[in-house]
Parts: C-alpha cells; structure tokens; sequence
C-alpha cells in the first residue's frame, strides 16, 4: 500500500513536469526580446514609425513627466518596447498585449539621465504567425526645462443647458494622481450649483479664489487664515491676481447662450454685459475706473503683466443693449481688440488705454491674453468673432513678442478649437486645452516654449491607461499649471458656502452696479 501511494504522486508529477517541458519553451518565446541570442523567429523591417495612441512621436518633454504609456495601434499579439539614448540600451519595456505602460521609477530614471538630450523608443510587435515587427525609432527629446509639477483645471460634462456634476481638481503631472479641490454634487446636503473659473498668484496656490452660480452665487477666497465668502454684488467671472497678492483683477459679465441648428459644436457663449473691475483683498473692497468700465464697450479677460504696471484685456464694442434681440448677423460682428492700461500699484490707479492688436487689423476677435512670466511673451488667441473660443472650431493660438509687438500663429493648432491656456512658472511650457480629435471634448495638451518663441509638438497630458481620454466624458476647462498643490479642504469650502458671506465695500457703486447672476446653465433637478 506505501509503494501505491508513493508511486502515484510520482507519477502525477512526472506528467506536470513533461508538460512544463513540451510549453515552456512556447512560453518562454511569448516573452523573449527580439534581440541577440534570446530571440527566436524571423525579424522584419517595417521601413516606418508605428503607430501609437496617444501621440507621443516627435515631441519635447520635460524631465519630471509621468510615464508617457502608450497603446500601439498596429496589428499583432504582443509589443515590447525598447529604450535606448546615448548609453545604449537604458530601458526595456515587455507590452500588456498591445499596451506599453513603463515602470514610474525606471521611467523617472531614463528621464533623469537624458534631460537634455534625446532617447529611442523602438517599439516590436509579435504578429500571429510568431514573426516580429520591428518599427523605425520613435525619437523624443527630454527638455532640460521641467514642468511645473501640478495642473489645475475645471472637469465638466458635455452641458447644455442642464448640468449635473462638476468640479475643480488638482494632478501631479510627474505621476497618475488625480484629487479633488472642490467637486460640486447637488444633494439634500448641498444646494445645486455651477462652478466658475478658478484663479491663483504666479502659479502658487496659498491664495486660491473660484466664483459660484447658480442657487448659491457667490465669490470663495481662500487664504491661510482660511475660507471665506465674499459678497460683491457684482461677480467675479474671469479673474488675475496681481504680483502684490493683494489686488485682484476680475471682469463682471452678464452670459447668455445661444445655439446653433447646423455643425458639430452646436453652443455658443456671448456676453451681454462685461467690465472690468479690481478687488483689493487687503481692505475686502472693490473699484473700477472710467477707463476699463466704459458703457458702450464689453470689457473681458483682464490679464497682468509679470511686473504688476500693466493690465491686458480684451474690449470690443457693445452693438446692441438686449441680448434677445440680437440677431446672428449681428452677434457675429462682435469683435474684441487686445488692449493695455498703465496701473500704479502704489496708487492703485489706472493710466490711458492703449489698442495693442486690433480685431480691424486681423480680422478676428482676440481673446485671453496671457503674459509669460519672464515677460517676454504673450500668449492668446483669436477666433471669427465673440468672446468664447473654446465653442469654435476656428480658435486658434497666437504668440506676441512683447517688445517688438510681432506676432504669429503657433504650429500647435488642430482643426478644433484650441484655448484655454497658461504658462509654466520658467516660461518653457504652456498647457491649453484642445478639442482635437473629438471636437466635443477638451483635452490638456502640453507643448514646450524655445526661449527664441519656437513651439514644438504639443501632446495630451498622459494617463496610467493609454486609453483613457478615449471613454472619458468630461471636458477639461481652464487648465492651470502651479509650482504647489491646493491644500485647502474640500470641506472648508462646503461650509463657507453656508456660512454668512462677508460685505465688500463698492468703491465705485456708479460705475460697477451689480451685473446679475448669469447662469446660461441650469442644475438638471
């Protein structure tokens, strides 16, 4: 009976261990890397560069980047990729299926080693047969410039005129993690609202304020002493903190919508009332002048210069005091110039305004100026007419330089609209958002700045899955790079909102009188 009991383990063993043997070299070969010794079948030249989603060939990225996983779009079973620079081989990456995700510490590694330089990514695809692909390199340069590590933005749905969800969130652009800065839900809890574009001071977010509408409209400022309401009577729609971190530039608008009967993005956004205004955090007050406030113009998208003595922002004529009865042939003569006014900080007033580039010169609107940091450039962009370009197609960017007023259309652009877009703190890097591919959904693009204004490449901020962007339903707005995380708590926010707000005192109460609450949106409820 022993000899029974022992022979038949033995033998059950013996059966594994010769099928291990008959497989294992077929299993082996699956995960082989089709170079030297170790490869087994035929190699051949694909004579081009595979194909790749998203779009990481040619670009400039910087040195604290998360993983730029792909997913390559070639037919076969399995990819391996294979990095390589200027010593050799530095990194070799075994693909999940068709999928190429590389390991955050190695991937930080290579980076690290090659910042100003360029790396190879040759990518090989297993096809059914068991032969190999090899595909020309894929050759990237790492910019010796990072990037500032936190991008800041406004997740939305798709809305019409309902919206359900929305809010502001933070991610760390050198890994995956995405966390909320205030998420907006409507709940028994929590009345219904919409959350506005959110602002901070020279990419440094101690100082963090957004604007609400909605059920509760009202103005969040939060500084380290905490969260607090402000009450202005007049809203704060697009705002910039001046140098100081005390004043405050913001624009008052009254938004209507419109819709289109015919093409892909059927909304549009007009402004029936716009002005310019200051709000000094220091006292809790707030003034305009003649200069940036006049009656018969629309004023918007205030902008300082790094230095603090000049504000940008955009006017265009006001051609009609009811918005209802505009017609489309009106409302698309609404063109906006991009303007400049001297500003004393010391006395906190305001010089001439002066045209800088006129929508009569160019023939479009100008909109969101955007001065780089070290001063030299301006960033912007121009679209056929109004004040929302990220509702049009035609929405393009344009880079000034500053001191000659030389400008240009940058080689960024899609066929989408492309807006929405910030410095880095170095001014080497911009991020804006893009409706290329979809012209639905906005997506972050990141695209590096040559000190001499040359553009590269831009590409979408990556994900842990390759495939993300390509099922993700929420559009990304106002994207904001910073030097530092928000740390201020969600919950703080919450219960500043029910909590009684704080006065501002109007220095200017005939020339900034309240705009009303304009909510082209409503709460699906």
């Amino acid at each position: 009976m022993r000899t029974r009991r022992v022979a038949i383990p033995l033998c059950a063993l013996s059966a594994v261990l010769l099928l291990l043997l008959v497989l294992l070299p077929r299993i082996a070969d699956s995960f082989r890397i089709p170079t030297g010794r170790f490869f087994r079948g035929t190699v051949r030249a694909a004579d081009r560069q595979p194909r790749i989603h998203p779009d990481y060939a040619g670009i400039t990225i910087p040195p604290n980047i998360a993983p730029l996983n792909f997913a390559v779009r070639e037919t076969g079973v399995r990819a391996i990729c294979r990095v390589s620079g200027e010593k050799g081989t530095v990194l070799t990456v075994r693909g999940r299926g068709m999928s190429v995700l590389f390991p955050p510490r190695q991937w930080k590694r290579v980076l690290s080693e090659h910042r100003g330089s360029e790396i190879s990514l040759e990518v090989f695809v297993r096809t059914r047969d068991g032969s190999w692909l090899r595909f020309s390199p894929v050759v990237n340069v790492v910019a010796a410039e990072e990037i500032d590590p936190y991008l800041i933005y406004r997740l939305i749905p798709p809305i019409y005129n309902t919206w359900f969800q929305m809010g502001i969130y933070q991610r760390n652009l050198e890994g995956f993690r995405e966390t909320p800065i205030y998420a907006a839900r409507p709940s028994v809890r929590m009345k219904g609202i919409c959350v506005n574009c959110h602002s901070f001071p020279a990419r440094g977010p101690s100082l963090f304020l957004f604007h609400t509408r909605g059920d509760i409209s009202t103005t969040l400022l939060a500084t380290p002493k905490g969260v607090s309401r402000v009450d202005m009577g007049s809203k704060m729609v697009y705002v910039c903190w001046h140098p100081d971190r005390k004043t405050v530039a913001f624009s008052t608008n009254r938004v209507r919508q419109v819709f289109h009967t015919a093409r892909t993005e059927v909304r549009d956004v007009i402004d029936e009332n716009s002005d310019l205004g200051v709000y000094f955090a220091d006292t809790n007050s707030f003034a305009t002048d003649t200069a940036i406030a006049r009656p018969e113009r629309l004023e918007t998208y205030p902008c300082w210069s790094p230095d603090g003595t000049t504000l940008y922002y955009c006017s265009a004529p006001k051609l009609l005091d009811d918005i209802n009865a505009m017609e489309t042939d009106i409302y698309r003569k609404v063109r906006y110039d991009l303007m400049k006014i001297p500003f004393d900080p010391d006395t906190r007033s305001f010089g001439k305004p002066e045209v800088v580039l006129s929508a009569q010169e160019t023939g479009l609107s100008i909109l969101q100026p955007r001065v780089s940091p070290d001063g030299k450039y301006l960033l912007f962009c121009m679209c056929p007419y109004g004040c929302f370009p990220i509702y049009q197609p035609e929405s393009d960017l344009y880079l000034m330089e500053r001191s000659s007023g030389r400008y240009w259309k940058l080689p960024v652009n899609s066929d989408e609209s492309d807006a929405w877009h910030c410095w880095s703190s170095n001014s080497r890097w911009i991020v804006f958002s893009s409706k290329r591919g979809t012209g639905l959904f906005a997506r972050p693009y990141l695209c590096h700045i040559g000190a001499d204004g040359t553009a590269g490449k831009p590409f979408v901020v990556p994900q842990r899955n390759p495939a993300f962007y390509d099922s993700y339903l929420f559009t990304y707005n106002v994207p904001e790079l910073s030097s530092a995380p928000v740390r201020f708590r969600e919950t703080s926010f919450n219960l500043s909102l029910e909590s009684p707000p704080q006065k501002a005192r109007n220095l200017s109460p005939d020339l900034l009188p309240d705009a009303g609450d304009s909510l082209p949106w409503r709460n699906a409820r």
